[in-house]
């Protein structure tokens, strides 16, 4: 279970700086967590997929 799951977004920021996974440093990219900022995020990913998935 992820230990950061029910803290603020604020606060799991200063956990993600010490990630190596770059998909979640890219997450300090946000200044808050809305669905906004996921909708972003997931259009950002499908983005990402879709230009892999034609070559």
């Amino acid at each position: 279970m992820c230990k950061h799951k029910n803290k603020e977004f604020q606060k799991k920021k200063e956990m993600y700086t010490q990630s190596d996974i770059k998909i979640t440093k890219d997450l300090l990219d946000y200044t808050e967590w809305t669905i906004d900022s996921i909708t972003d995020r997931q259009n950002k990913f499908a983005n990402i997929a879709t230009d892999i998935w034609k070559k």
